[in-house]
């Protein structure tokens, strides 16, 4: 009976560790889901927790276009800068005989202010009043000479009326109190004469010139995270070679309808035909001063004048010139970015204050100003 107690109690332990090793399974023996490597229980694919989206922030820093039209007729500036540099000018264009002889005689040209200077009192009358005549029966494209001087004395005026400045502003990114450092920077300004207009850019000497840093503050709306803003800003100083700039203007606006020419010089020889009246004013001298003499007296006096009018229109610069009461708004959405994207896109509204210093005194013309976002900022 002992063999047989044996055999049924090593059936029964061996049937029992087969079914403790069935009921463990298969995970008994594999990893947890996160590998080897990774405690049990480690979330992992479809069952990971999603991270959750950061929160929008506002952005306003960038570099806008900004262009702005000044009237510089307000508050006495272009009268106080300009009248004077058109006297030369308005001589020519009043009393054209006389202002030649004066200009000549004090001119010092070689033979030329001479000649002029030892005439006869009556002749130098004689030759006043031929002047006069010239100027004033001639005529060029069927308006006569004294006529297409004025147009030239207005048509440089109205030039510098009213010009556009054109600005790039640099906002940079707002501290926690909103406060921001803004760069402006002139690029260019435009000219308008009728139905032409012309932008004349700056060089790299003229745009170190017109380069300023003021302070300003960025306030959110209650939108935010949408990037819009009240923005303001004031301050910094700069130079403009207005008079170097409307005389460039000058040159395709003007003075190229007169014979093509490029400047005040070259339109006034073409206006005035010096050459073909030499010969009848020196007859009417009774041949004291010979033909050539006369159209070289006539020729010298209108340099003379061009000159002086643009030496004294190019020294024209404003300095210390300074932006006051700035504000405007940041925008989000612009028409060329038509959809929200948490960053101002442009500056719209804007106001400020352009301040000159004319004759001492600071003049300020209100002006405004709004544009695109052209580029990004720190």
């Amino acid at each position: 009976m002992r063999p047989n107690l044996k055999l049924t109690t090593f059936a029964t332990l061996t049937a029992f560790a087969f079914v403790a090793g069935c009921g463990a399974g298969p995970e008994a023996h594999m990893p947890g889901p996160g590998g080897p490597n990774e405690p049990p229980g480690t979330p992992q694919g479809p069952g990971e927790p999603i991270s959750p989206t950061p929160a929008k922030t506002a952005k306003y820093a960038g570099v806008y276009s900004a262009v702005a039209p000044i009237d510089l007729t307000q508050n006495g500036v272009l009268p106080g800068v300009l009248g004077p540099a058109l006297g030369a000018l308005i001589e020519l264009h009043d009393h054209p005989g006389k202002a030649i002889i004066d200009i000549i005689v004090i001119a010092g040209i070689p033979t030329v202010s001479d000649a002029v200077k030892n005439l006869p009192g009556f002749l130098k009358d004689i030759l006043s009043t031929l002047l006069d005549k010239l100027i004033k029966d001639q005529v060029y494209a069927n308006v006569p000479v004294v006529e297409q001087v004025a147009n030239v004395i207005s048509g440089i005026t109205e030039l510098a009326k009213t010009i556009e400045i054109h600005n790039s502003l640099t906002l940079h990114t707002p501290a926690a109190d909103g406060s921001a450092a803004l760069e402006q920077q002139v690029t260019d300004v435009g000219f308008k004469l009728l139905s032409k207009s012309t932008v004349v850019s700056f060089n790299a000497n003229e745009k170190a010139m017109a380069h300023s840093n003021m302070p300003g503050a960025v306030k959110a709306h209650a939108n935010a995270p949408v990037a819009d803003a009240d923005l303001t800003l004031a301050g910094g100083k700069m130079t403009l070679p207005f008079g170097e700039l409307l005389m460039q203007a000058a040159g395709p606006l003007l003075f190229s309808q007169f014979g093509g020419a490029t400047d005040l010089k070259g339109a006034l020889n073409n206006l005035v035909p010096c050459k073909a009246a030499a010969q009848s004013i020196s007859d009417g001298l009774g041949g004291a001063l010979s033909p050539q003499l006369v159209e070289s007296v006539c020729v010298a006096a209108l340099s003379v004048v061009a000159d002086t009018v643009s030496n004294q229109i190019n020294a024209i610069v404003f300095k210390d010139v300074q932006i006051t009461g700035g504000t405007a708004w940041l925008l989000d959405v612009s028409t060329a970015k038509p959809k929200e994207d948490y960053q101002s896109d442009r500056v719209a509204q804007g106001k400020w204050d352009w301040n000159f210093t004319v004759a001492g005194a600071t003049v300020k013309v209100p002006s405004i100003f709004e544009g695109d976002r052209i580029g990004d900022a720190q």
